[in-house]
This record gives structure tokens, C-alpha cells and sequence, in this order.
């Protein structure tokens, strides 16, 4: 998904050659994985060219993030507050990205009419 975010409609082809040499898949592999994703609403085939399917992204990334969150709050009873607690604790969430969460916290309050 995030080849088909970055670089908008893509060929299978294409796409392998964004995964390093090391390790790549083989084309069948992610043909298989497009057509799947493809089943479940999330790429769709842009156009053909020859044999070949170009697809592009179904589903923004916005929308993902945010399915995928509500799925972890749910995991945590809706409270966020242990997943930012972890994230916090192995440095995968900054300061400044915290202090950005406040300010959107207080903007998000004070539209809703709370100081």
C-alpha cells in the first residue's frame, strides 16, 4: 500500500522493485497480495497494459490509520493512554509530536465549547 500511496497507479513489476534486492518477493507473490487486497476494497486495477494490471490505492491512507487505531484502542478497553505510554517509553513518540497532540487536544476542546 504504501508504493501505491507514494506513487499512485503502479505496476506488480514496479512495485517489487521498491523492496530491496535482499529479500525481495517474487512478482507471483505480490501479484497474489494486489489481487487479494484488491478482493477486500483495497486497490483496484487502474487500467491494464497488456497482461499486466496497474494498480492504484482504494483506500486512503487516512482511512487505514485510522481503522487500524480504532482497532488498537479496542484491544485497549478505548483507552489510549498505554499506548502512549509505550510509544513514550521506546522513544517512538517525541516531544515534539507530543506537544502537537496538545495543542490539537485544546483546539479539539475548545471547539466543543470546554476550556
Amino acid at each position: 500500500m504504501e508504493v501505491l500511496w507514494a506513487h499512485g497507479p503502479t505496476s506488480v513489476r514496479e512495485i517489487q522493485e521498491r523492496f530491496p534486492r535482499k529479500g525481495r518477493p517474487s512478482t507471483n507473490s505480490i501479484s497474489t497480495v494486489a489481487a487479494r487486497m484488491k478482493g477486500k476494497g483495497l486497490t483496484a486495477v487502474a487500467r491494464k497494459t497488456g497482461n499486466a494490471n496497474i494498480y492504484q490505492a482504494a483506500i486512503s491512507r487516512e482511512a487505514v490509520q485510522r481503522h487500524v487505531m480504532d482497532e488498537m484502542l479496542g484491544l485497549f478497553a478505548g483507552q489510549a493512554f498505554p499506548l502512549m505510554s509505550h510509544l513514550i517509553a521506546t522513544g517512538k513518540l517525541s516531544l515534539p509530536e507530543v506537544e502537537a497532540a496538545e495543542k490539537r487536544l485544546r483546539a479539539g476542546r475548545r471547539k466543543r465549547g470546554k476550556p
